[in-house]
């Protein structure tokens, strides 16, 4: 199989055959992933952020495969089964592995100088100037992060203070900004394996970890709004802030992150404490 997989984040990407039944690929046998940075004099290089971007791959093999293909032919007869998993944002690639979502993350060392005119970030305060700065997810997550101007804190915020005491021995943040994976392949937990994988690789061992359980955009939550639709009915309010708690507990659950006090959409970890829902899914593939 080849060719190059039409990117499909979200159900209304997906080809017409899946408006009744939603095609539903069975789970991989393995799967890896490829990690990419954003280097040079970017602007959130200069500003003390690293850009990294974890792509997942994915395999069936031997007869499982064969299973795969015929799950396809079920669901559609208009096609061959490899163009309809190209169309599905699935192709297999001469490796054997298809390369079907991503993780996109920030990642910054405190109190590391790296690099001629690049900012050197020390705390809380720090981070959200920088990721105000660079764009507005990543104000939204870093804003009840670091300490107001009332709060007499080393730069981060008492709801972090309150969540993990060990805050005050950071050296490293990861800022979780999304993860997407084609709608076939969801609920085999390979978003949550691949955000596991890159916290694992980026932790330095004391490292605040940081989320928003909210959707890409508003059609990640409800398939009838329009992506270009500039407010939400009060029915629609409702279907976002579902997705949100939805969200918050799937983070939760298989990553391990906690609801910061006081904001119920931003989850954090400290990695200075145990997490054993973290371990058991970065041990998934492994």
């Amino acid at each position: 199989m080849g060719g190059d997989a039409t990117r499909v984040d979200y159900a209304g990407d997906l080809p017409q055959c899946c408006e009744s039944t939603q095609l539903r690929l069975p789970r991989p046998d393995d799967a890896v992933f490829e990690v990419k940075g954003k280097f040079g004099h970017s602007e959130a290089w200069c500003a003390g952020l690293e850009e990294w971007h974890v792509r997942i791959g994915v395999s069936w093999e031997g007869d499982d495969e064969q299973t795969l293909l015929g799950t396809v032919e079920q669901h559609s007869r208009e096609s061959d089964p490899e163009s309809l998993l190209v169309a599905h944002g699935v192709s297999i690639d001469e490796d054997r592995y298809a390369w079907v979502g991503e993780v996109a993350l920030v990642v910054t060392r405190l109190d590391v100088p790296v690099g001629r005119d690049r900012e050197v970030l020390s705390d809380g305060r720090d981070l959200w100037m920088a990721a105000d700065a660079i764009a507005e997810d990543l104000g939204r997550l870093a804003t009840p992060l670091a300490a107001s101007g009332d709060e007499d804190f080393d730069g981060w915020s008492s709801a972090v203070h309150e969540a993990w005491p060990n805050a005050f021995g950071t050296d490293a943040v990861i800022l979780l900004r999304s993860a997407r994976v084609t709608p076939v392949l969801r609920g085999h937990l390979l978003g949550a394996w691949a955000c596991a994988q890159a916290v694992d690789l980026f932790d330095h061992g004391s490292t605040l970890v940081a989320a928003e359980a909210a959707p890409l955009q508003w059609r990640d939550a409800h398939s009838g709004i329009h992506p270009d639709q500039l407010s939400l009915s009060p029915d629609d309010s409702k279907v976002w802030q579902a997705e949100q708690t939805r969200l918050a507990k799937h983070l939760h659950k298989h990553l391990g992150l906690a609801p910061l006090p006081g904001h119920p959409s931003i989850l954090t970890w400290h990695t200075t404490y145990r997490n054993d829902a973290f371990t058991s899914t970065l041990d998934l593939w492994r």
